[in-house]
């Protein structure tokens, strides 16, 4: 479980500091999206990353203003 928590954290943190990759995990399938940027995820992370980034619009917009909360403490 460790392995995979690792890899999902440094999907997250990504996602932190890039608005650009994490703008795409919310396009539909995040799997495919941080494949497409060069992670090469195990299953559980990629089960973990959907159950993240997808939802109702409801949660989405929680989810990007939680992040978007998040980049400003740590890089304003």
């Amino acid at each position: 479980m460790e392995v995979v928590m690792d890899l999902l954290l440094t999907v997250l943190g990504n996602a932190l500091a890039q608005d650009d990759f994490r703008e795409t995990l919310f396009e539909g399938d995040p799997v495919a999206a941080a494949e497409a940027w060069g992670f090469r995820l195990t299953k559980g992370d990629g089960e973990f990353l959907t159950q993240i980034f997808t939802g109702d619009e409801a949660y989405i917009a929680e989810l990007k203003e939680r992040f978007d909360n998040l980049y400003d403490q740590l890089y304003l």
